[in-house]
């Protein structure tokens, strides 16, 4: 009887296992998103909690928020995404995201956890997260530059606490 190799029988090509896809590097994209998203949503509630409301009717960056947010409106996928956050949020999207990443952050850190259950909550914490960056779009895109930078920096955040 011949045996055939497969893509998974040939050396190099070992399946990973669920506590590396709940640890890998795609997962932990969509966790340094949720994280650069909470990041932003808590320096905007810093923000207008600190200032008066009158320089909050003239504050530019606020008003970047507005038009950001009616000119993403007009694309389906940002409306699907946004209205999908909003009923998967149930009224509370910064303790959801704060929840989110805060499971990532326990699945990356434990590492002798039970590995089902890991993927399970990596994957729910990642899937939330992303809905929750991409609902906070219109919080990302006036601050220019920093819409690349702080990703990159809250991924490498990310991977500084949990490697």
């Amino acid at each position: 009887m011949e045996t055939y190799a497969t893509a998974e029988s040939l050396p190099g090509h070992e399946r990973p296992s669920l506590r590396q896809r709940a640890v890998g590097p795609w997962s932990g994209l969509l966790h340094s998103l949720g994280l650069a998203a909470l990041v932003v949503s808590e320096w905007l509630r810093h923000h207008v909690g600190s200032t008066d409301a009158a320089s909050l009717a003239i504050d530019p960056y606020l008003r970047d928020v507005t038009v950001a947010r009616e000119d993403l409106l007009g694309y389906g996928a940002y409306r699907w995404a946004s209205d999908l956050f909003e009923a998967v949020c149930v009224g509370e999207p910064r303790a959801g995201l704060w929840a989110a990443v805060y499971t990532a952050l326990l699945v990356r850190l434990n590492r002798h956890g039970p590995a089902r259950a890991q993927h399970t909550l990596s994957m729910v914490a990642g899937g939330y997260c992303l809905l929750g960056f991409l609902a906070g779009l219109p919080l990302l895109v006036p601050i220019g530059a920093g819409f690349v930078i702080l990703p990159v920096v809250c991924a490498g955040v990310m991977w500084l606490a949990t490697r």
